[in-house]
């Protein structure tokens, strides 16, 4: 595996490896900055086992005069790009140095291979007990891809048949997050 560089991204991005982003001036040196779309706070126990995952419920975070005002604790943050990812790259959520500064880090698991998303998401620790204010589509994160060998088994929605993905949303609970698997798509990288 290697790290993809800031030319390579730029044209893995111009050929749909990212979607809805504002500007090619997201790129970095070693990766790619997310804007927030919107943040989240857990409703419940989550449980995973060999066979079966449940997710807890998610409150949806409203802003407050285009701001997000969070308090200690852990949410999960939804940025307003989204991703197409071949089946020969990975990618993971870091946190940006100013979002370290703040005590609020946002970070992930890894993005497989084939992943396929409306809005890349990271979960973003709170650790400051005096909180944490956002703006509206700040950048508090970027996404750093990998390259890897081409692999025969991508994602495989094992997370869209176990979550039922439902939100609460001014006292509806509705669905979220769609995925699907890479062969719903047609990209030839």
């Amino acid at each position: 595996m290697s790290e993809l560089s800031d030319s390579e991204i730029k044209e893995y991005v111009k050929r749909g490896l990212i979607t809805n982003y504002g500007s090619l001036d997201q790129v970095q040196q070693s990766g790619f900055d997310l804007r927030v779309f919107s943040f989240y706070k857990a409703k419940g126990r989550g449980f995973i086992g060999v066979s079966e995952r449940i997710f807890p419920e998610k409150i949806k975070i409203e802003p407050v005069d285009g701001k997000f005002e969070l308090g200690f604790g852990a949410y999960d943050v939804e940025f307003i790009e989204g991703c197409n990812f071949p089946e020969n790259i990975s990618a993971q959520v870091i946190p940006r140095s100013s979002g370290i500064k703040c005590v609020a880090p946002a970070i992930s698991g890894m993005y497989d291979q084939g992943y396929k998303a409306e809005h890349i998401a990271a979960l973003v620790m709170v650790l400051n007990p005096d909180g944490f204010d956002v703006e509206e589509s700040a950048c508090i994160a970027k996404i750093k891809f990998e390259k890897t060998i081409p692999v025969i088994k991508t994602y495989d929605k094992k997370q869209v048949k176990s979550n039922n993905g439902m939100i609460e949303m001014g006292g509806q609970t509705v669905k979220t997050r769609r995925q699907s698997h890479i062969s719903d798509f047609g990209f030839d990288f």
